[in-house]
Formats: structure tokens, sequence, C-alpha cells
């Protein structure tokens, strides 16, 4: 006899309803390659217009500058050519030259306890407007010239190394000269030669 059925008792399998496929959040991958790639172009450009603005700005300043520079660079290149044309007919003229010296010096190299002891010779030739009396050895001029002098030489000596005064010995009286040059121009007087008639560095 078969047995009874309890109808609550037996499960009925239920029916999965199939899912509804969600829209994806995700945006596509050509867009997003889009959006890069504007990025990536936006940034090019604006690199491109800095890079443009500032290679502009330093070309006009180096241009400016050079043209300053070219400037100064003429000036001084003028004034020599003038003042050695002055000195050239002072100098065929030997016989109003005159003697000066500046008597022992003695003074220390850059950086050394060695010292250095010269004394240097100066010819020279003054102005027609130079008084003789302002030409006199003992005049406030010339003492004032002769300080200014001694005060020039011991400081090219104290810029230069033991070293450099060894190389350079020969070269001293020329460089001497063009250390002393303008302190007898502002005076009116043309410096000709200098003399090192004393020169010893222990």
């Amino acid at each position: 006899m078969a047995e009874d059925i309890n109808p609550e008792a037996q499960e009925t399998p239920e029916v999965e309803k199939p899912k509804k496929k969600k829209k994806s959040d995700k945006m596509s991958m050509p867009a997003i390659i889009g959006i890069i790639a504007g990025v990536i172009l936006l940034q090019v450009v604006l690199i491109m217009v800095v890079v443009q603005v500032f290679f502009s700005t330093g070309e006009s300043e180096e241009k400016s500058e050079n043209a300053g520079n070219s400037e100064v660079v003429d000036t001084e290149e003028a004034e020599p050519a003038e003042e050695d044309g002055e000195e050239r007919d002072f100098f065929t003229d030997d016989s109003n030259k005159l003697y000066l010296e500046t008597g022992k010096i003695v003074t220390n190299p850059k950086l050394s306890s060695k010292y250095v002891a010269v004394n240097v010779g100066l010819i020279y030739i003054p102005k027609e407007s130079v008084e003789a009396e302002d030409l006199a050895e003992s005049s406030p001029m010339m003492m004032k010239l002769l300080a200014e002098v001694k005060s020039k030489i011991i400081m090219t000596i104290g810029s230069m190394l033991p070293e450099e005064l060894q190389e350079n010995r020969d070269l001293m009286p020329e460089i001497f000269r063009e250390e002393l040059k303008p302190i007898f121009k502002e005076k009116d007087i043309y410096l000709r030669e200098v003399l090192i008639s004393e020169y010893i560095m222990q």
C-alpha cells in the first residue's frame, strides 16, 4: 500500500529567475584612451609654450647684455688708441723728460711670510700745462704722487703669490707701468718708462 505523501513536506524546487545584467559602471576602453591622449596633448602644448617664452626672454636679455658689453668694449678700446697717440707726440721730444725714484719699498707677497724689497725708477713727461713748481719733488703734488705710486706698488706685489713674482720678474716693470699710468695721467703727466733698480725677495 502506497504511503501517503504530505504535500507540505514535499519540497518543490525553486526556479531561479535569470538575473538582469547590471549596467557596467566602467567606461569603455576607447573613451579612456581618448581622455589620456587629450591630457598628454594638452601637457605637450603647455610645455612648448613655456619653453618658447623662456627662450625668447633669455635671447632678448642676452642680446641686450651683449649690446651693452659691445658698447663698453668699443669705448674701452677707443680710449687707449687716443692716449697712445698723445703719448707718441710727447715721446718724440725727450728734452723735457724727468726722473723720479721711489726709494726702497718693502712688502709681503700674497699669502706669504716672505718679503720683497724693490726700488722703482720712473721716467715721465709732464704736459706744458703743468707748472714747474708743481714738478719739484718737495711740492705737494709730487709728494702726493709719490705716496700714491708707493701704495700702488705695494698693492700690486701684495696681490701676487711668490711664485707669480718669480715667474713675472722680467715683466714687473711693464706691470708696474700699467698700474701707475692712471695715477700720472690724472696729473697731466705721461709715464714713459719704469725701471727697477733693486729687486730682492727673501
